[in-house]
């Protein structure tokens, strides 16, 4: 199996079943996950701004917490000094 690294932004396209969670589900389908630690405090503080803005009600908010907790994430520690490297070397 292969490795992906995911985001936030698809966690969150898949517990609040928005466009492309299909896509998403099928291109990570037999494949490990993985995501930086700090993934878990990247998706608590995008639930409370949609609840804030309310696009989401707190209600959701804990049911979409609850649902991305059960997505099996391996979560790595990124090497940072390459991380600066390759975004030296991108340009971004």
């Amino acid at each position: 199996m292969k490795n992906i690294i995911i985001d936030t932004s698809c966690v969150l396209a898949v517990v609040l079943n928005e466009p492309g969670k299909t896509s998403i589900i099928q291109k990570t389908e037999e494949t490990f996950l993985l995501a930086p630690e700090s993934l878990s405090w990247e998706i608590g503080n995008a639930l409370s701004a949609m609840f804030k803005k309310e696009r989401l009600s707190l209600k959701d908010a804990r049911v979409a917490w609850h649902a991305a907790q059960q997505i099996l994430i391996r979560f790595v520690y990124p090497n940072m000094e390459r991380a600066l490297e390759i975004a030296q070397e991108q340009g971004i």
